[in-house]
């Protein structure tokens, strides 16, 4: 998975950068540079954000998405042809 399908996957499970590293059991700021792509993603990560693509949902998972978050990726997203 590229740094760019990650941020891609977070924003269609519409999590922010906290709640998708807490689903991802690591730390903010290693899975901002895993967006950013300053940092060579572990497997484990992408196997786990695919999973979560595909209807998994671990017992942690958050119960209200960003709100926030919502609003400013999901139109650039779909703007991109991606749904």
């Amino acid at each position: 998975m590229t740094a760019e399908e990650l941020r891609n996957a977070r924003g269609l499970l519409r999590l922010s950068q906290s709640q998708m590293a807490k689903v991802l059991e690591t730390d903010e700021r290693t899975y901002r540079k895993y967006e950013l792509g300053q940092r060579a993603m572990a497997v484990r990560i992408g196997r786990l954000a695919t999973a979560y693509l595909h209807g998994y949902r671990p017992s942690d998972w958050p119960e209200r998405p960003a709100g926030k978050l919502r609003n400013m990726v999901m139109p650039r997203i779909l703007e991109n042809g991606d749904e």
